[in-house]
């Protein structure tokens, strides 16, 4: 199932519209997403709200909407034509503050999972005899993390261990392979080899082998848990959603991430994106971020530019498709809108020097003195605005020499000459 147009109507703060969700075209192996982007108050966790409440969990997105908003919503989606569908389409839709989805629901017809960049994940001892059961869909389609996520990994670590005893020497079984693949996942974000760990005893204690050290989940840095709290209990849920397939990661999935770069370096930023690409290729990612590291790490999808007009209300430009090789500068000024090199007290003090570098083009010498004042003072700063403050004064010098070449007292005193 791919969703494919959010249509909204008095959704504040967004003008009345819809998004697309195009399809990309040769993927070469990787997910398709759907990135967001804008500055902050412009909508983009309430239209994952939305995708949520149409997959099954209408409960954030009511947090979000007042009853007496007039708010309309409709989520399109295509089923493909398939035998087990009666349809190849199907719609949600809101209104009123209430699901007013038609047959069949999108939820029923599709499966999703959402998460967010947040370290929820706790260290935990499992009785032995703790029944697990099948996960309910606000567990695994919520932006605050499953509640009882590390129990389910502690349990999916287990059914790996019972497996690999009942397969002996065989090919890996459904559930080993997908660790597997989860841990490959977290060891190319890292770049430390990672892997999960039983300790035994009455009660079963997980814990994380990440390069040569042991760690309880207490012990786990921050963005290390993370990754964990959300990749992790996706694809224990998976697993679990298509028991009967050999490859649960493959299967098709929608997936619902907010600010995955919270807690985690640059050079980790800029890896997990594409390692969850890889780790379900047949999944529709939706993704809110501010960080230009994952924004540039995208390859492969459409980045859909949330911006406030003049009229106050919030509007989403068509999508741009995705490139190859677009650098972090790419995406901080064309995508993010970020002109600003320097920390807000130095552009401050640039600005003010501009002003005064407009006055002293009059010529004035009073004028002049108070630029080369300023100047001295912010090239002490750096030597990047040393840089910078020098070419300005340098252009000045050169406008003010050739002004002085080309007045009539210059040409009068070359002559004489």
């Amino acid at each position: 199932m791919r969703l494919t147009r959010l249509t909204m109507k008095s959704f504040a703060p967004f003008a009345d519209g819809e998004i697309d969700f195009r399809e990309v075209e040769a993927a070469d192996g990787l997910a398709e997403v759907h990135m967001l982007t804008g500055e902050n108050g412009t909508g983009k966790t309430r239209v994952l709200t939305a995708l949520i409440a149409a997959l099954g969990n209408i409960g954030p997105l009511q947090d979000r909407v007042r009853q007496d908003s007039g708010t309309e919503l409709e989520v399109d989606a295509y089923f493909g034509e398939s035998p087990e569908w009666t349809v190849s389409h199907g719609k949600w839709i809101f209104k009123n503050g209430s699901d007013r989805s038609q047959i069949p629901y999108i939820s029923s017809c599709g499966h999703g999972m959402a998460g967010s960049g947040i370290a929820l994940l706790e260290d935990l001892l499992v009785d032995n005899g703790t029944e697990i059961k099948p996960g309910k869909i606000h567990e695994f389609l919520t932006l605050n993390g499953a509640s009882n996520s590390a129990l389910r990994l502690t349990d999916f670590r287990k059914q790996v261990a019972f497996e690999r005893d009942a397969s002996g020497v065989k090919s890996p079984g459904r559930l080993t392979k997908c660790l597997t693949s989860l841990e490959s996942a977290i060891t190319s974000i890292t770049k430390e080899e990672f892997s999960l760990l039983l300790q035994p005893g009455r009660s079963t204690r997980l814990l994380a082998k990440w390069g040569k050290a042991e760690l309880y989940f207490s012990e786990i840095p921050d963005g290390l848990r993370s990754l964990l709290s959300w990749l992790a209990g996706w694809v224990v849920f998976q697993a679990e959603k298509f028991d009967e397939s050999d490859d649960p990661l493959s299967e098709p999935v929608t997936l619902i991430l907010d600010e995955p770069e919270n807690h985690l370096h640059p050079q980790w930023q800029r890896r997990v994106l594409p390692a969850i690409q890889r780790l379900f290729p047949n999944a529709q990612i939706f993704v809110v971020t501010h960080s230009p590291f994952v924004v540039s790490s995208l390859n492969v999808g459409w980045i859909h530019k949330f911006t406030r007009g003049d009229d106050g209300l919030v509007h989403i430009e068509q999508a741009k498709k995705a490139s190859r090789g677009d650098s972090y500068m790419t995406a901080v000024q064309e995508i993010l809108d970020l002109e600003e090199w320097f920390d807000p007290e130095t552009e401050e003090e640039i600005a003010k020097f501009e002003t005064l570098l407009d006055e002293a083009y009059d010529g004035d010498s009073g004028h002049i003195e108070k630029m080369r004042k300023k100047a001295t003072e912010l090239k002490a700063r750096s030597e990047e605005v040393l840089n910078l403050i020098s070419n300005l004064e340098a252009q000045f010098n050169r406008t003010m020499d050739a002004r002085q070449k080309a007045s009539p007292e210059a040409r009068v005193l070359e002559a004489q000459s």
